[in-house]
């Protein structure tokens, strides 16, 4: 995306500026909801590591029956 330079801009009608703006906002808004999604999922699948982690920790029979079961799903 490029920006035009301040003193090209007077050259432009005021609907041709709206449309231009309008169409950089929507961009803005695409790439900011795409790299908040992302941010999301990080920190969701951070907390899920570490639930389950805590879970089983210490616990090593049922951390194995835990990756066993989605195995066993996976395969399905």
């Amino acid at each position: 995306m490029q920006l035009l330079p301040l003193h090209e801009a007077e050259y432009f009608t005021f609907a041709q500026l709206a449309s231009k703006g309008f169409a950089k906002v929507m961009w803005a808004i695409i790439i900011g909801r795409v790299i908040g999604y992302c941010v999301k999922n990080y920190y969701l699948v951070n907390r899920q590591a570490v639930k389950r982690t805590t879970t089983y920790a210490g616990n090593h029979a049922a951390f194995s029956a835990e990756l066993a079961t989605a195995e066993v799903l996976r395969k399905k």
